[in-house]
C-alpha cells in the first residue's frame, strides 16, 4: 500500500505539472487532487522539490530499469527522452522552474545509468582499462546530457530523434575504432 500511495502522489504531481508550471503547484493542490492528507505527503517527501526530484529520478529514470540492450548513442538518447516526450509539459515546467539545478542533476543521474548500460552492452567481451572506461562514460554521458539540455532550451521544438539518427549515421564505426584503440592486448 505504501508504494501505491507514494506512486499516486508522484502521478498526481505529474498530472498537475502537465497542466501548470511548478511554481503554481502547492502541496495542498497535490494532496487534494490525490485524495491523501498532508501528513501522508510529508511521510514520503520533504517538499515539492523533493517530489520533483523523485519524479525525475524514478519515473524519468524508469526507462533504465532492467538491462537495456543499447547499441548506439541514438538508442541512449531515445531511452533518456521517452518520459520527456510522454510528459512534455511536465518536463518543461520542471526545467523552467526555480529548481532547475536539481532537475539537471537528476537528469544527469538518469544519463549516467543509461550510459553505463550502453557501455555494458558495447564493451561486452572487450577488455579495456577502468580508466578508459571512466573516460568513455564521462564523454558519452556529457554528450547525452548536453543534447537533452539543448533540446529543452529549445522548448523541445527540434526533432531530436532525427538529429540523433543522422549523428549515428555520421559516427558509424566510431565506437568500434575507440574500443580497438582502448582494448588491452
Amino acid at each position: 500500500m505504501a508504494v501505491y500511495t507514494r506512486n499516486e502522489i508522484k502521478t498526481t504531481f505529474v498530472l498537475l505539472l502537465d497542466e501548470r508550471p511548478f511554481t503554481k503547484i502547492t502541496v495542498k493542490d497535490v494532496v487534494l487532487k490525490c485524495g491523501v492528507n498532508r501528513n501522508t505527503f510529508y511521510y514520503y517527501f520533504r517538499d515539492l522539490p523533493d517530489l520533483a526530484e523523485a519524479v525525475v529520478e524514478e519515473d524519468y529514470g524508469q526507462v533504465t530499469e532492467g538491462n537495456l540492450d543499447i547499441h548506439t548513442l541514438g538508442e541512449c538518447l531515445d531511452a533518456c527522452i521517452r518520459f520527456a516526450l510522454e510528459h512534455r509539459n511536465a518536463v518543461m515546467h520542471l526545467y523552467r522552474s526555480t529548481n532547475r539545478e536539481r532537475f539537471i542533476l537528476s537528469t544527469r543521474r538518469v544519463c549516467d545509468r543509461i550510459t553505463e548500460q550502453y557501455l555494458n552492452t558495447i564493451l561486452d567481451g572487450h577488455h579495456i582499462t577502468q580508466e578508459d572506461r571512466k573516460y568513455l562514460h564521462t564523454y558519452y554521458r556529457s554528450i547525452l546530457l548536453g543534447w537533452i539540455l539543448d533540446w529543452l532550451e529549445d522548448d523541445m521544438k527540434s526533432d531530436i530523434r532525427k538529429q540523433s539518427g543522422r549523428i549515428s549515421q555520421l559516427k558509424q564505426g566510431h565506437m568500434e575504432d575507440i574500443i580497438r584503440r582502448c582494448e588491452i592486448k
